[in-house]
């Protein structure tokens, strides 16, 4: 993932900066080092208030945390959350947008801007399958095997029931990015 985002970097011409994989509640960064901290669908896992402990530590002043997540709200409302039985009762894990809010003024820090970004997504029925058995989004592991497979099938049936077409299922996702500025 890490090389990825390296070469996706490199290809828009970006040479200012680094990667490194790490703990996110002892992040491998020295003191006031580094300008921008960047979580991608992650936060979730952390334990939030050390991770901005560390992200506070770690900021040059005036240095930023970009915080990219879906919200409980939003994963209610994907295809998933929608469809899926128990998804969005299942992942526990997300928060809202209040609960992130607090977490970062505990921390002395202060959400600079956000930016809700929403994405159509067209998909098969065979290719949702897959991404439910493959564990595309760590929810699915949380599901024991009977249960998950029982979700499976009525997935696929409130899929029929509420899609036309199964080689073109539309929905829109949503996600959220909250932009934290180090003004201490």
């Amino acid at each position: 993932m890490l090389k990825s985002l390296e070469d996706n970097l490199t290809e828009q011409n970006i040479k200012n900066f680094c990667t490194r994989q790490g703990d996110a509640n002892r992040l491998p960064l020295d003191n006031k080092s580094i300008d921008c901290i960047v979580t991608f669908n992650a936060i979730h896992h952390f334990d939030v208030p050390k991770f901005l402990s560390e992200s506070l530590r770690s900021l040059k002043d005036d240095g930023r945390i970009f915080i990219y997540t879906r919200l409980r709200n939003q994963n209610s409302k994907s295809v998933w959350g929608e469809h899926f039985p128990l998804f969005a009762d299942m992942e526990n894990r997300l928060y809202e947008l209040d609960e992130l809010e607090s977490h970062i003024n505990n921390a002395d820090m202060k959400i600079n801007s956000t930016k809700v970004f929403e994405y159509t997504r067209t998909s098969s029925l065979d290719r949702l399958i897959h991404q439910a058995q493959s564990n595309h989004y760590s929810t699915f592991a949380l599901y024991d095997e009977e249960l998950f497979d029982e979700s499976l099938e009525s997935f696929k049936e409130n899929i029929k029931n509420n899609f036309d077409d199964l080689e073109q299922i539309q929905w829109t996702d949503e996600n959220i990015l909250l932009e934290i500025k180090n003004y201490f």
